[in-house]
């Protein structure tokens, strides 16, 4: 069967996934009962793989909550939401849980942070790929690493965004 250039375009960001942390892809991308999430490191990470050719990505709490809820369900991993902007200036992020990033800082995993927040008050928060460039750029001109911090006032929910590299990094040393 012929897959849509869209189809094509998620399987092979799937498949980069897997291939840098060490898991697997699910079958039918998450789609089974069974197999929730795109991508699998058993016992580690539950990953849900979304990009945009668009300079602007609406992130929704509910998509953040989505993954989080089958990670927990799948044995107690660690959820991540990879972001990849594939207009214009590519660039990958996660998303991870405000408990995970703190643990690595106290762990000093990371060098220092440029730490930008954004307090949300909707359900959702519209991520504009020019301004992530300039504090990523602002962060690197001053030889640190560029944290966002996604805070859902109103649920009491915190997540950061990370440059995916910087993700992998801190991975890579637990």
């Amino acid at each position: 069967m012929a897959r849509s250039r869209v189809q094509r375009r998620s399987r092979l960001q799937e498949e980069r996934i897997a291939a840098e942390l060490e898991g697997k892809v699910q079958a039918g991308s998450g789609n089974s009962w069974r197999a929730k999430g795109d991508v699998r490191v058993q016992g580690e990470w539950r990953v849900e793989a979304k990009y945009t050719e668009k300079s602007t990505y609406p992130l929704r709490l509910s998509s953040l909550q989505k993954i989080a809820d089958e990670a927990l369900k799948g044995g107690l991993e660690e959820p991540v939401l990879q972001l990849e902007f594939v207009g214009g200036v590519k660039r990958k992020y996660a998303i991870i849980r405000a408990n995970l990033f703190k643990a690595w800082m106290l762990g000093r995993r990371f060098k220092p942070i440029a730490k930008v927040s954004f307090g949300i008050i909707d359900k959702s928060v519209t991520l504009r790929q020019d301004e992530l460039l300039s504090f990523t750029a602002t962060a690197i001109s001053r030889g640190q690493m560029f944290a966002l911090h996604l805070a859902w006032v109103n649920e009491n929910v915190e997540y950061y965004l990370l440059n995916w590299d910087d993700f992998l990094y801190a991975r890579a040393q637990e």
